[in-house]
């Protein structure tokens, strides 16, 4: 984002500064809050699948040991 030109020496411009400041930082601490949240949803995401695989594996392995045992 580019930053408005402001005049240091101006009350009123300094006053729009100190506000264009503040909601950049607003902005981006949203920002991060927002990406924290994505990241906590694809990590129970992740867990949720790793504990499928894990599952889908012991059951294949069961499924495996079964058949050959009658064979």
């Amino acid at each position: 984002m580019s930053q408005p030109d402001f005049n240091p020496f101006d009350p009123i411009s300094a006053a729009m500064g100190a506000m264009h400041g503040q909601n950049l930082l607003a902005a981006k601490d949203a920002r991060i809050k927002k990406l924290e949240e994505q990241c906590l949803i694809l990590e129970h995401k992740i867990t949720a699948i790793k504990i499928i695989c894990e599952s889908s594996h012991e059951s294949l392995l069961n499924e495996l040991k079964e058949y050959n045992e009658s064979n």
